[in-house]
């Protein structure tokens, strides 16, 4: 819409000496910051980047132990027979863009590359909101709920009845989940890490971390809004892992692990143009991603249901 006109003066645009121009470029778009390599590991996976849809892992028993007395018959042996991990390959994606030979030629921007990475973050975004939402179903079950940890007295809150969160207790929550994982001794992994909604990362950030004195840093996240360590545990903030609202009713998960817990595969990630389609005049940019993920370790993953108060 032009600005509007005095009355009496006449509209040049309207005469046509006045242009409508259009841009050499897309407007910006805002792609989500994506954390899945962060959280995760390629172990066990990588004979099924050749070959396969399935690989078997291995678990080690746990061998009972016995007192011993002088003179004592031993007990029969046992066998030392667990069952393995079974991880597949079982998900896939793809997208199929399509720009016409004539609007190609004749646009004056080159519309097919900015299409297929567009088309690329899409599937990406795609990919991990449906990888948190199913990985929030898979912690031990003496890693999440009213009653988590060997104690069975940390409260981590459940999806009918949530945790309220504010500056004070999401400190302390972190805290308490590492202390689960602890107690699973699923804490000694050097890849520690924690993915909160963005929200709840403002409420952290405003806690008692802005204290410099208090997390060691240099500046404090007050001023930097970033979060770090705590506890040795990397936090970081992600919008992918839920779309709840962070209500008492609708309340999102704060999910803190180690990287052995969860095994992820990428198995093809295909891109292929044809530009001579038999049907009609256009190229086509087609993407096809083969990827599946495996929680191989529950210990390792800790799940809290909280909502903002």
């Amino acid at each position: 819409m032009s600005v509007p006109l005095s009355i009496g003066y006449s509209d040049l645009k309207a005469t046509g000496l006045i242009p409508s121009l259009f841009a050499k470029e897309f407007n910006v778009f805002y792609w989500p910051t994506t954390r899945m390599s962060q959280v995760t590991t390629g172990i066990f996976y990588e004979p099924l980047l050749s070959m396969g849809d399935q690989i078997t892992v291995p678990n080690l028993p746990i061998f009972g132990v016995f007192n011993v007395t002088k003179g004592m018959d031993l007990p029969e042996p046992e066998a030392p027979v667990i069952a393995p991990v079974v991880m597949t390959v079982n998900r896939a994606k793809g997208f199929n863009v399509t720009v016409d030979d004539i609007d190609a030629k004749q646009s004056h921007i080159n519309i097919g590359p900015k299409y297929q990475k567009a088309a690329y973050m899409t599937l990406e975004r795609a990919v991990e909101t449906e990888f948190w939402a199913d990985i929030v179903t898979h912690a031990h079950a003496m890693n999440q709920g009213g009653g988590a940890g060997k104690s069975g007295n940390i409260n981590l809150g459940t999806k009918a009845a949530p945790i309220p969160l504010n500056t004070g207790v999401s400190t302390k929550l972190l805290i308490d989940m590492f202390s689960v994982l602890a107690d699973q001794s699923a804490e000694s992994s050097t890849d520690l890490w924690a993915i909160i909604p963005n929200y709840a990362a403002g409420l952290l950030v405003q806690s008692d971390l802005k204290a410099v004195y208090l997390t060691g840093d240099k500046v404090s996240p007050l001023r930097t809004g970033d979060i770090g360590k705590i506890n040795d545990i990397l936090v970081s903030r992600s919008v992918l892992t839920t779309n709840a609202l962070g209500t008492q009713a609708d309340p999102v998960p704060i999910i803190v692990g180690n990287k052995d817990a969860i095994s992820y595969i990428a198995q093809l990630n295909r891109l292929r143009i044809i530009d001579k389609d038999p049907k009609s005049f256009r190229t086509l940019f087609q993407g096809l991603f083969v990827y599946d993920w495996s929680v191989r370790k529950p210990e390792g993953l800790v799940v809290a249901w909280v909502y903002y108060n």
